[in-house]
């Protein structure tokens, strides 16, 4: 984690990382240079696999500029996936990005007896 942190502050990279209880979700942003390094970086990990890359796009401006990435992990149970993923409502994230993190984080979440 401190690699990571330390990797993302020197090139400049944010966005969101988030934890399911069974997978990790990514958005990684940053200049076209910083963000495939970044990406290469994770691919050869031997700690990740079954790696896919749901979108790979230029945008106008960064979603998540306050969040260094790494930094940032959601726990997987919640009663509300509203009230963990409150960043999602700023306005820079889009409702494409909003709507891929919170379906991904109830596929962690047990149904409610």
């Amino acid at each position: 984690m401190a690699t990571s942190l330390r990797n993302n502050e020197r090139s400049g990279i944010t966005g969101l990382m988030l934890f399911n209880g069974f997978n990790f979700l990514q958005c990684i942003e940053g200049e076209r240079a910083a963000a495939n390094d970044c990406m290469r970086r994770i691919e050869r990990d031997d700690r990740h696999t079954g790696l896919t890359i749901v979108s790979h796009r230029e945008l106008a401006r960064r979603q998540f500029t306050e969040w260094r990435m790494a930094d940032q992990s959601m726990p997987a149970k919640s009663d509300s996936a509203a009230d963990m993923l409150v960043i999602l409502s700023h306005e820079n994230v889009s409702e494409a990005t909003r709507t891929l993190f919170q379906s991904f984080l109830s596929f962690g979440m047990k149904a409610s007896e």
